[in-house]
């Protein structure tokens, strides 16, 4: 895809700027088209993806010197305060061999373990790999007729066999849209852009300097609308750039880290709800992150919650809303509060 003021065409989705490159800049400058992936750009395609094995963070690190690979030398995600450092030292893995130990499979909509909501289904790995996150996808109206698929979040991994379930068609759409709610959470997503190419990647303004794995295609700061009735918002909080994605179709919140949600085993059923800066630290977050978090939820209507682990079934937006407010009237908490309390809340 060309635009004013550029001039010919490149090569993998690229054309050559007209103008010179500002001062500093290399000379090779040039425009990306929707779809291009990280692995397109002029140099930064060399650069060989690892993986923590502790959290499961994906990042690009220099190139083979010699025919040797050499990994990074730690996790920034594991490095930061919401997380902590591996007790037994740092151990990456390349795509390779996550592939030899990883397994893609898919919850559907349906059936005695589907999700039980229409079009939406979770795609996992297995066994357990880093945070052991769920790649949502939902399948929905693309505005003219057709379908398309729409990615919150990404999975640990896919295989072939998983991304060519993801490649849809006449029964699913073409998978056109991820969004990705926050760093812990964006698993194998350079994968997804190398292999299917959606024409919207969208990330959080705030949290640019995580996503060195991919390439954002759209940074979120304001409301974005990525497919009819499915809109993207910026709420910060547990990271300053974190997105939420709101189905009004299907009365859905794909809430990222703004909720965990406790269900109970074996039952389909949601017991309590709790909310962390840090999980694993068990931080609690500001009262003015949790106030920011309950006026954009407000203007959300749901009554089902997606977080980036488990659905919550039967979570309202009241619900979510009753545990602001309990939140806000004392000092900050990691302390997981029932949903049945925040029923009689409401009343």
């Amino acid at each position: 895809m060309s635009t004013d003021g550029e001039q010919g065409s490149g090569s993998r989705g690229y054309t050559r700027a007209a103008s010179a490159p500002a001062q500093g800049r290399p000379d090779d400058v040039v425009a990306a088209d929707a779809a291009a992936s990280m692995a397109d750009m002029p140099g930064l395609g060399d650069l060989q993806p690892w993986a923590c094995a502790r959290c499961g963070f994906w990042q690009r690190w220099f190139p083979a010197a010699g025919g040797v690979a050499q990994p990074p030398p730690d996790c920034p995600a594991c490095r930061d305060v919401r997380a902590g450092l591996p007790a037994g030292g740092w151990e990456f893995a390349t795509p390779e061999q996550v592939d030899e130990r990883l397994e893609c499979w898919v919850q559907e909509d349906s059936g005695p373990h589907g999700t039980g909501v229409p079009g939406v289904r979770a795609h996992r790995s297995r066994p357990r790999f880093g945070v052991d996150n769920v790649g949502w996808v939902l399948t929905t109206d693309d505005g003219s007729g057709g379908l398309t698929q729409v990615g919150v979040d990404a999975a640990p991994w896919y295989d072939d066999a998983g991304l060519q379930r993801l490649r849809g068609g006449d029964d699913a759409g073409s998978f056109d849209v991820l969004a990705l709610t926050h760093p812990h959470t964006y698993g194998a997503a350079w994968r997804l852009q190398d292999a299917l190419r959606p024409r919207v990647l969208a990330a959080g303004v705030p949290d640019l300097t995580w996503t060195s794995a991919f390439r954002v295609t759209w940074p979120v700061d304001e409301p974005v609308a990525l497919a009819p009735g499915i809109t993207a918002h910026l709420v910060g909080g547990h990271f300053p750039g974190q997105i939420v994605v709101h189905d009004a179709t299907r009365g859905a919140l794909f809430c990222g880290d703004v909720l965990k949600v406790e269900v109970d085993p074996g039952a389909d059923r949601a017991r309590a709800l709790s909310v962390h800066k840090g999980y694993e630290v068990q931080i609690p977050m500001g009262r003015g992150e949790v106030r920011r978090y309950r006026e954009i939820l407000s203007g959300l209507d749901f009554e089902h919650v997606f977080t980036p682990f488990e659905h919550g079934p039967g979570v309202t937006r009241e619900h979510v809303l009753a545990f602001f407010d309990h939140l806000l009237a004392g000092a900050p908490s990691t302390a997981a509060v029932p949903l049945a309390e925040l029923g009689r809340a409401r009343r």
